[in-house]
């Protein structure tokens, strides 16, 4: 292998300065026209195929042109990157920015891939970058450099039914390479269709949930709106009518449409994209079986199936009867999920006695809740306002308010909780009493004072750092002063620790009886029977408050 000579030395680079969006996908999926999408928002900006991971320099990536393709009149192995460079580093993508495109990457052979992206994500900045080579998820070794070179990245696993994938990838290469033999044809395809999914799974179960999102393409582009206010949501941008308009307009890239003709650079995207960027419904098959004339290898097609059902297509469903494709969830059918559980658990709150039978319910109630709500949050991220509504987005935090017997759980999406809030996708309110959970539960004091429990008979603060400034703090998220909250409180606890007068349940008559402290029991004895019980009144969980 001949490698070109570096004339440049690489820069020094910091692999946190930038958190680009990759989206992971095999070729045939897509990709062009919802990458591109993607990248019309206002803070973003898409690239066409840069295919800069697959290789460890420049150089190795420009060596591995094909004689086949060089006959053709290709100059370089990846004319999507030759164009993004004339574009952002030269101002166009004419001929003469073109060239000196390619010089520049001719004396930058010993540059890694992360090296030149980050010139360009540098001309392109404060807009992040959306990217979506599928050689980025052609090996494990790809996706390793991926990762090394951008820890802050956001990913979006873009999934397509194996049946039209494979049909595209064959029409494809008839059309390409017609002298091409189709030896094994159609399940060789199904089988790397399958593989590069499961690799891309497999990758993606090592990320944060808040880095990972999963996405059908024929979702997007049959339901294009919604779909794309989920995906910025997701990445904490705008989802404003402007910005999703832009989002609905890939023709406006300056990468959807071919290149100069005799450049040697007139792709960068899928050509049929190229010809018309215009996006358009697509068909998505309503089961995973095979169609007529397809065969061979049926364990493999059952494997293709089984991973299919899995992604969302078909009529897969989870054993708990939900779909298994968390990221393209009915929206209205989410919040009225969350809407539901939420009325149950207050309901179960209130009714609660304080009897062992009553709090191992709550328990499972709240494992139940816990459980349901991590895989919503491991497909879509934290459900935001733009998603679920304003009670929807309040009905997430109660239930994780709640999760106190998952504690790594709320800390998880204590950290979620904080960036939707930043983009002004959740409450600060209830951040703030997450916040002051999430610190007690690990023997720190809280910052809200939203917390209470009961000391000497009276509810009381847990305790608070810095107490004399907490009415500031609390100022700052909307909440009232401290004090004005507690005084409801007490007076209730003043209320219930009253003598009641009640009927003795022997005789009938009048009595009075102190109620008990919470969590405790009185005896009385009734003054015209005699007739003697107990009272017991149930204990709040610690600390109080919700």
């Amino acid at each position: 292998m001949i490698v070109a000579r570096s004339r440049a030395n690489a820069p020094r680079r910091n692999p946190r300065r930038f958190a680009p969006l990759f989206v992971l996908a095999p070729a045939r999926s897509y990709t062009s026209v919802v990458a591109t999408m993607i990248g019309q928002h206002p803070d973003l900006s898409g690239l066409p195929e840069l295919k800069l991971f697959a290789y460890r320099t420049i150089g190795e990536l420009e060596a591995s042109l094909p004689d086949y393709w060089i006959a053709r009149g290709f100059t370089h192995r990846s004319p999507g990157l030759v164009r993004a460079l004339a574009q952002h580093e030269f101002g166009d993508q004419t001929i003469a920015s073109l060239d000196a495109a390619r010089a520049w990457l001719r004396d930058r052979g010993r540059w890694s891939g992360a090296d030149v992206l980050d010139v360009l994500l540098t001309r392109m900045a404060p807009r992040e970058a959306v990217e979506k080579s599928p050689e980025n998820v052609a090996s494990s070794a790809a996706l390793r450099r991926l990762a090394r070179a951008y820890p802050r990245a956001r990913y979006l696993h873009l999934t397509r039914h194996p049946v039209t994938s494979q049909a595209s990838m064959a029409q494809h290469l008839l059309r390409t390479m017609p002298e091409h033999a189709r030896l094994g044809e159609p399940m060789a395809g199904i089988a790397a269709w399958r593989a590069v999914h499961a690799r891309i799974m497999r990758f993606a179960a090592g990320l944060p949930a808040d880095r990972i999102m999963r996405v059908r393409a024929e979702d997007v582009l049959n339901d294009a709106p919604a779909q794309l206010r989920a995906i910025a949501a997701w990445l904490g941008l705008r989802t404003d009518a402007g910005a999703i308009e832009a989002m609905l307009r890939p023709q406006a890239s300056p990468f959807a449409r071919f290149g100069p003709a005799e450049s040697g650079a007139i792709g960068g995207h899928d050509h049929d994209f190229l010809r018309d960027p215009t996006p358009r419904r697509v068909e998505c098959p309503a089961t995973t079986e095979p169609p007529p004339g397809w065969h061979g290898a049926p364990r493999l097609w059952r494997g293709a199936a089984a991973l299919a059902r899995e992604l969302g297509y078909g009529e897969a469903r989870t054993p708990r009867g939900r779909r298994a494709d968390g990221a393209t969830h009915d929206l209205r059918a989410l919040r009225a999920e969350l809407l539901r559980r939420v009325d149950i658990d207050v309901a179960a709150r209130r009714a609660c006695m304080g009897a062992p039978a009553e709090l191992a319910r709550l328990m499972e109630m709240d494992s139940d809740n816990t459980a349901w709500l991590a895989t919503i949050i491991d497909k879509i991220g934290w459900p935001r306002r733009s998603l679920v509504g304003e009670d929807g987005a309040h009905a997430a935090w109660l239930l994780v308010q709640h999760a106190d017997l998952n504690r790594p759980f709320q800390q998880r999406c204590l950290a979620l909780l904080r960036k939707a809030v930043k983009a002004n996708e959740a409450a600060p309110v209830d951040l703030a009493h997450l916040t002051d959970r999430v610190l007690l539960a690990k023997g720190r004091p809280q910052v809200y004072g939203t917390q209470t429990t009961v000391r000497d008979g009276r509810y009381q603060p847990a305790p608070i750092k810095n107490a004399k400034r907490v009415d500031a703090r609390r100022a700052a998220v909307g909440l009232q002063p401290l004090a004005a909250e507690l005084g409801p409180a007490r007076a209730l606890h003043r209320t219930l620790s009253a003598p009641a007068h009640t009927p003795c349940p022997a005789c009938a008559q009048p009595m009075q009886v102190r109620r008990p402290k919470p969590g405790a029991t009185t005896r009385f004895k009734c003054p015209a029977c005699g007739a003697t019980g107990t009272v017991h009144s149930r204990k709040p969980a610690a600390p109080v408050g919700l």
